[in-house]
C-alpha cells in the first residue's frame, strides 16, 4: 500500500506576549535524503509553509509534507524555522518530526524533541563494578589516593597515577637464598675475587691468567690460559632451585675441554674433568681447532650425561650463559634463549661453583670470563 503525505494544520505560533505570528511562514528542510513509494525525497530543497492571520498553518490551499514515519531510512526529521510576515526569525531553527495521517498538528511540537526514534532512547544506567550508583543523574569523579582526575575539555576526563619506579635489582637476601659470586679483579693479580667470604677461590694446574679491561662488548674479564681450575666451598644443594650465570668467550687451537658451573670436585693437581663426581655444568670439548657445540653436562658419582645443545661455538664471540635448575630439570640458556634441558641430575652432595679448563698439550686454549654467579633457594 502506497504511503500518503500528511497535511499540516494548527500551530498557533505567537510571541511571549501572546501576539500571534499573523501571516508569517515556516521553512522546512529534511535532515537527510529519504525514500518513499520508490521515489527519492531530496533533503537539499527548502520548502515554505504559510501561516494565516491566527498564526496557524493555512488550510486553503492545504499544506502537505511527507511524514517522517513513512520515509526510509528511519530517524529523519525536519529543521523548522518560523518567520514573521516581515521575514524576522521568530522560531527555531528546531529539529522536529511530522508523523501520523491524514493531518499533523504543528501545535503539538515540543521544540527540538523527536516523536519517533529507533531504537528508542534507553535510560542511563551508572554502575561501578556491576553495582548501581546511588545517584543515576550525577557522576562526580573524586580524587582518591594516588588517582587524580582532570577535565581536559571536549567531554574528556583524564585519570593519572604517579609511577613509582621499582627498586633497583639486587642480590637475593639471606632469608631467601644462599648465593655467591666471583668476579674479575682489575687491575690486580688476575685472580677471582670472592663476593662472599665463604667462597674460597683457588687455582690448580699448569696454566695462567690474564687481566682484561672493560670493552665495548663486555665487562672486566680474566682470560684463563690452558690448564687452570677455580672452585669454592660447597654451598648449593642440587635438589633446590638454582640459578647459575656466567660469560664465556672461547679461543682454541688444540684438543681441550672447558666446564663452568657446579660440582663437588675440588681443584688440584690431576683434576682434568670435574664430571668424575657430582656436577651440573656448561662447556665444550674441543677437537683441534674447533670448539664444537655448547654442551649441558651432568654427572652423578662420575656417571656422566651429556646433552648437545646443537649451538655451534663461534670463537672470539662473547656468550651470556645461564643454567636454571628447577623441579629436577636443568635448562641451558644462551644469550637469553632457552636452548636445551637435562633431567639427569645429582641429588646426594652439596655443590660448589667452579671453572675447569684443561689442555693436555699444554697450550692452544684460552677462555675469557667476566664473572660467575650462583644462588639456590628452597622450592
Amino acid at each position: 500500500m502506497s504511503a500518503s503525505k500528511v497535511q499540516l494544520i494548527g500551530g498557533s505560533f505567537q510571541d511571549p506576549q501572546g501576539n500571534v505570528l499573523a501571516n508569517g511562514y515556516l521553512t522546512m528542510m529534511l535532515s537527510s535524503d529519504e525514500e518513499v513509494n520508490d521515489s527519492i525525497i531530496c533533503s537539499g530543497i527548502q520548502i515554505t509553509i504559510q501561516l494565516d492571520a491566527n498564526g496557524n498553518v493555512i488550510t486553503s490551499p492545504p499544506q502537505y509534507v511527507w511524514g517522517n514515519d513513512v520515509m526510509l531510512p528511519v530517524n529523519s526529521y525536519y529543521k523548522v524555522t518560523g518567520y514573521t510576515s516581515a521575514g524576522q526569525i521568530s522560531f527555531g531553527p528546531n529539529n522536529q518530526q511530522c508523523v501520523g495521517s491524514p493531518t499533523f498538528d504543528a501545535g503539538s511540537w515540543i521544540p527540538n524533541s523527536v516523536i519517533s526514534w529507533s531504537p528508542s532512547a534507553q535510560p542511563l544506567s551508572l554502575e561501578v563494578a556491576g553495582t548501581a550508583l546511588s545517584s543515576q543523574t550525577l557522576l562526580d569523579l573524586v580524587n582518591s589516593g594516588n588517582v587524580t582526575f582532570t577535565d581536559i575539555g571536549n567531554g574528556q576526563i583524564s585519570a593519572s597515577v604517579p609511577i613509582t619506579p621499582p627498586p633497583p635489582a639486587g642480590l637475593p637476601t639471606p632469608d631467601q637464598s644462599r648465593f655467591a659470586m666471583w668476579y674479575a679483579n682489575f687491575p690486580g693479580d688476575g685472580a677471582w675475587v670472592p663476593f662472599d667470604d665463604n667462597i674460597n677461590a683457588g687455582a690448580g694446574g699448569g696454566g695462567s691468567t690474564t687481566n682484561n679491561a672493560v670493552t665495548s662488548s663486555g665487562g672486566v674479564s680474566i682470560t684463563i690460559n690452558n690448564s687452570v681450575a677455580y672452585n669454592g666451598a660447597g654451598f648449593i644443594w642440587p635438589t633446590r632451585k638454582i640459578n647459575f650465570l656466567t660469560t664465556i668467550n672461547v679461543t682454541v687451537t688444540a684438543t681441550s675441554l672447558y666446564y663452568a658451573g657446579l660440582t663437588n670436585i675440588a681443584s688440584g693437581s690431576g683434576v682434568t674433568d670435574p664430571t668424575t663426581g657430582d656436577s651440573i655444568l656448561v662447556g665444550y670439548v674441543a677437537s683441534g681447532v674447533s670448539a664444537g657445540n655448547w654442551l649441558l653436562v651432568t654427572s652423578t658419582g662420575g656417571v656422566k650425561t651429556v646433552v648437545d645443545s646443537g649451538v655451534a661455538i663461534v670463537q672470539g664471540t662473547r656468550y651470556a650463559i645461564k643454567i636454571i635448575v628447577n623441579a629436577g630439570t636443568a635448562t641451558l640458556y644462551i644469550n637469553g634463549t632457552a636452548i636445551t634441558t637435562n633431567s639427569t641430575l645429582p641429588t646426594a652432595n652439596a655443590l660448589n661453583m667452579a671453572i675447569y679448563s684443561h689442555n693436555g698439550s699444554g697450550s692452544g686454549q684460552s677462555t675469557t670470563v667476566e664473572y660467575m654467579y650462583a644462588d639456590s633457594s628452597p622450592v
